[in-house]
């Protein structure tokens, strides 16, 4: 099963620039998934959709139909979702580390398939 929508040919070139923007703070010990994906603008809707059917399982009202960004708390899992220009974000962030604290992702702690399940393919 994967865990993110196909990658982008181009990822390697694009992560550099994805990753100029600074990150989400996280206090130590912490875990925290950054992932962009390439999101064509007939299937942004969709994205959003996608996105409020998870903010909804969680008791959460879903983005506005116009929204650039969102974060919200589910559960243990912070979620911030962007839109920029050509891709959206999503960082994940967990305050604590666990028992073993690089075996388990933040982004374990979403429902599993969601993120591949997001429209569109990695940056």
């Amino acid at each position: 099963m994967r865990l993110l929508p196909a990658d982008l040919p181009e990822r390697p070139a694009l992560a550099m620039e994805v990753h100029a923007r600074p990150s989400e703070p996280l206090a130590a010990p912490g875990r925290a998934s950054y992932v962009a994906v390439l999101v064509d603008a007939d299937e942004r809707e969709r994205e959003l959709a996608h996105l409020g059917r998870l903010c909804r399982q969680h008791g959460l009202p879903a983005p506005a139909a116009d929204a650039v960004h969102w974060s919200g708390t589910l559960g243990a899992l912070r979620l911030k979702w962007e839109r920029h220009g050509e891709f959206s974000s999503y960082t994940l962030l967990v305050a604590a580390a666990g028992p073993e604290p690089f075996v388990d992702t933040a982004a374990a702690q979403l429902p599993a398939a969601w993120l591949a399940g997001v429209p569109g393919m990695t940056v």
